[in-house]
Order: structure tokens, then C-alpha cells, then sequence
């Protein structure tokens, strides 16, 4: 049964492959980004969010340097719970394009409250 698995994966026209990682450095985390082509990294308007970043950054540096993929690099930083009323988010989003500009997504996504309480449902 594997070898029909691998030959319609093999036949398959795949674009795109979203390998979803925890906040967390751990083997995922390293080895994911060892073998892809490009890194989205979502970005929480937060100034918490940008030390992360940060620490992402350095990872992928890393990650080029010791693995087989010398290749890696960020192809761009959605961000995400925007808030344009909120003063905090939207200067920590004034900061990040300030900073990065040529690697922000145009697109935002926005925060969405109903999202934030459904665990409470």
C-alpha cells in the first residue's frame, strides 16, 4: 500500500506545502525549515512578536549555514490579529514595515474577537 501512496504523490502537482511549527526551537522546528524553499513567518502585531522574530531570523540564518539548504530564505511576514485601533498594534505594525518593508505582505489579517472567545463556547 505505501508504493501507491508515494506514486499518486509522485503523480500529484503540488505548488505549495504549509508545514505548520509550535513558538518553539525544538527538532520540527529545526528540520522543517532545513527542508523547505521558502519561510512565510506570520507576525502577531506585538512588540513580544518581534523578539520572536528575531530569534526566527537568527534560526534560519543557522539553519542555512548547517544544513543542506543554503537556499532558505524568508519569503515574507504576514501580519496577523491587526488592530488599527488599537495604538499598540498599530504602531508595532508602523514599526515592522518601517523595518522590513520589502518583506511585509500587503495583506493583513485582521484581529477578530469572536475567534479569541470560541474556546469559551
Amino acid at each position: 500500500m505505501p508504493d501507491a501512496f508515494a506514486e499518486d504523490l509522485a503523480a500529484a502537482e503540488i505548488d505549495i506545502v504549509l508545514i505548520d511549527c509550535p513558538p518553539a526551537l525544538g527538532i520540527l522546528t529545526i528540520n522543517a525549515p532545513a527542508a523547505a524553499d521558502g519561510l512565510p513567518v506570520p507576525l502577531k502585531t506585538e512588540f513580544i512578536a518581534l523578539a520572536g522574530l528575531s530569534h526566527l531570523l537568527r534560526t534560519t540564518d543557522w539553519t542555512t549555514q548547517r544544513t543542506n539548504n543554503p537556499s532558505l530564505e524568508v519569503e515574507g511576514v504576514p501580519l496577523t490579529m491587526v488592530n488599527h485601533r488599537d495604538r499598540l498594534s498599530a504602531e508595532v505594525s508602523a514599526d515592522i514595515r518601517a523595518h522590513l518593508e520589502e518583506l511585509i505582505f500587503q495583506t493583513e489579517i485582521p484581529r477578530n474577537l469572536r475567534i479569541s472567545e470560541a474556546p469559551l463556547r
